[in-house]
C-alpha cells in the first residue's frame, strides 16, 4: 500500500497526501464495482498493520458504512535489524558487508538482529490462510515488505519467491488481485 520508508528501496519516499488520494480512489473503484447491488450486501474489511502510516491511511475507512477495519498485528513491514530505516544505498554506504550478503541472496538473508523475506513470508502465512477463507472484498493496507509477500503469493505462485525482494509499487495506482482457479486477475487503478 504505502509507506513513508520503502523498506529495502534506493529512496524514502513522501507521502504525506497518498493515504487521502488512495481511499478516494479505493472508494471511487468500489461505488464502480457495486453501482448494480445492493449496498447492504457488501462488506470490504480492511486489514492493516500497526505502524503509524498504515494506521492513518486506514482511518480513513472507520466512518464509511459496510466497512471492517481490523488492525493485524502480523502485518508489520519487515525487521532490518541494525540497518530498520535506511535505504539500500544508506546500507552499501554504511554496512558494505551486509549489503554484499543481502544481494547475493536477498530473499534469505538476515541483516544482524532482523529477519529475512523467507522470515517474514512464514510470519505471514496465517494471515494468508485467513484471505484465502475470505468471501467478501479485503483491502491490506501494510508497508512495502508485507505487500511484496501478498502480491508474489496470490499473483506470482508459479514463479520463485527469489523476487519478493525485488517487486516494486508505486504510489500511481493500487492493485486489485482477484483469485480464479487458476491464478488470479490483476489490475490497476490510478491513485489521483
Amino acid at each position: 500500500m504505502h509507506s513513508d520508508y520503502n523498506a529495502l528501496s534506493d529512496e524514502k519516499t513522501s507521502v504525506s497526501d497518498y493515504p487521502s488520494n488512495l481511499h478516494k480512489a479505493i472508494m471511487k473503484r468500489i461505488r464502480e464495482t457495486n453501482k448494480d447491488t445492493i449496498n447492504d450486501d457488501f462488506i470490504m474489511k480492511v486489514w492493516t498493520s500497526l505502524e503509524p502510516e498504515s494506521i492513518r491511511a486506514s482511518n480513513l475507512f472507520l466512518d464509511k458504512p459496510n466497512t471492517l477495519v481490523r488492525n493485524r498485528m502480523m502485518l508489520r513491514g519487515i525487521d532490518l535489524g541494525i540497518c530498520n530505516g535506511m535505504s539500500l544505498k544508506e546500507i552499501k554506504e554504511k554496512h558494505p558487508d551486509e549489503y554484499s550478503k543481502y544481494i547475493s541472496s536477498a530473499y534469505n538473508y538476515r541483516f544482524p538482529r532482523g529477519e529475512s523475506y523467507y522470515d517474514l513470508s512464514t510470519r505471514l502465512e496465517a494471515v494468508m490462510m485467513d484471505l484465502e477463507r475470505e468471501e467478501k472484498a479485503v483491502l491490506i493496507i501494510a508497508s512495502p515488505s508485507v505487500l511484496r509477500c501478498f502480491y508474489a503469493y496470490i499473483a506470482l505462485a508459479p514463479l520463485s519467491r527469489r523476487v519478493i525482494p525485488s517487486l516494486s509499487f508505486s504510489h500511481a495506482y493500487f492493485i486489485e488481485l482477484t483469485p480464479t482457479a487458476y491464478g488470479c486477475i490483476e489490475k490497476k487503478f490510478p491513485v489521483f
